[in-house]
């Protein structure tokens, strides 16, 4: 699991950002959309800082740190702060963006996944050799050779003695045709 660096300079900033806005003492209009907001983009920002092959690793990680640690313990902190009052709508807020963000992500990264996996199948398909075009392994009945012809060959000693009886048979029409008996 590699660290995306630019993902990762973003992330910070947006973080700083969050966390003066969270801690300053500023009155928003929409609080609860804004928790909501901010804790869905940091935590989206957040899933895409590592570049791994699996979800379940990246989702278990964002989902602990973000929605548990950043949306939970955020507004107990907020508590404790003279200016700024706890509210357990506000951690609803923070959790339901942080999910939602989870989500999306890992849906998003499937796809991603998958479509790489179909990419790679589709190079090793086409690197193996295909038969040639012009085989026709499809034959009329008549042409196939019967089971009892087939039957007949079935050792050299079979083959010698049906040698032998061809032999004979030409002796007796040439015997015939001279007429002698």
């Amino acid at each position: 699991m590699r660290l995306r660096k630019i993902n990762c300079f973003v992330f910070v900033a947006l973080l700083v950002i969050a966390a003066y806005l969270g801690f300053a003492d500023v009155q928003v209009q929409n609080d609860k959309l804004v928790h909501f907001t901010v804790f869905f983009i940091l935590t989206t920002m957040f899933y895409w800082l590592f570049d791994a092959q699996s979800t379940r690793t990246i989702r278990n990680l964002t989902v602990v740190v973000c929605t548990l640690g950043g949306g939970v313990i955020s507004e107990f902190i907020q508590g404790l702060l003279p200016y700024r009052t706890f509210d357990l709508w506000d951690i609803a807020c923070n959790v339901g963006g942080s999910l939602l963000a989870v989500v999306l992500s890992v849906v998003y990264h499937k796809k991603i996944l998958e479509k790489k996996r179909q990419q790679r199948y589709e190079q090793l398909r086409s690197s193996i050799p295909q038969e040639p075009e012009d085989v026709n392994f499809d034959m009329d009945v008549e042409s196939r050779p019967s089971r009892n012809d087939l039957s007949r060959f079935t050792s050299t000693e079979d083959v010698s003695q049906i040698g032998d009886s061809i032999r004979e048979n030409n002796k007796d029409v040439e015997l015939d045709h001279l007429g002698v008996d």
